[in-house]
């Protein structure tokens, strides 16, 4: 999660490599500060440092864990649609390689509320927002 946020706040303020690589000092503690400062002359680019932290510090069954997740996560009894689809999407957007759209829509549609399901058909919307408006 440490890399999506950096990401995220690179979509709202842009920062160039260099001047990040000069801020992590400030975010990393413990060992992945060592392991930085050990390493720093390496990385010539954000994506270099991204593809190490990854590999050093990431979990190596994160996807299938993150797909295991999107497989066993349904909506709320009490869940408002428009929470439930958030999340998801949320799962869906860190998944690598994606899944396209319309598989998307059919883990979404998938783990709806069965009530909603009979209400709501498949055929009914082609993208998320028109299945949020149903």
């Amino acid at each position: 999660t440490f890399l999506l946020r950096i990401s995220e706040g690179r979509d709202v303020i842009p920062i160039a490599d260099e001047d990040l690589f000069k801020c992590l000092p400030f975010f990393l503690t413990g060992i992945a500060l060592q392991w930085y400062r050990m390493k720093r002359s390496r990385w010539v680019s954000w994506r270099k440092f991204a593809g190490a932290m990854r590999a050093r510090f990431g979990d190596p069954d994160f996807q299938f864990a993150l797909r295991d997740e999107i497989m066993r996560r349904t909506q709320g009894e009490h869940e408002p649609v428009a929470d439930y689809l958030t999340c998801i999407l949320g799962l869906f957007g860190r998944l690598d390689p994606p899944w396209g759209e319309v598989e998307q829509l059919n883990y979404a549609y998938r783990n709806m509320l069965p009530r909603l399901q009979v209400a709501v058909h498949r055929d009914d919307f082609e993208d998320f927002d028109a299945l949020e408006r149903l």
